[in-house]
């Protein structure tokens, strides 16, 4: 399968929305619409955060890549 030994399974993401509190996802919105989005981070203490956003509703738009970027800074990712 190409993963280490032992490896069964891996998750891969892209862009990278925060660097150092900062952030570094596209510079341009109009390539990233609102969407659902699942975003996984780290914060400063080690502890890792998922995030599941809804969308594509009525009441669930779901988010900009910058959108999401400031969920993930409010729940103090790095």
């Amino acid at each position: 399968t190409g993963l280490p030994k032992g490896v069964t399974e891996a998750m891969g993401g892209w862009p990278v929305l925060l660097r150092d509190g900062s952030y570094a996802g596209p510079k341009e919105e109009a390539k990233a619409p609102r969407h659902p989005r699942s975003a996984v981070g780290i914060r400063a203490d080690g502890k890792w955060v998922f995030a599941v956003i809804d969308g594509r509703q009525t009441k669930s738009v779901g988010t900009t890549f910058t959108e999401t970027a400031a969920i993930m800074k409010w729940l103090e990712c790095k």
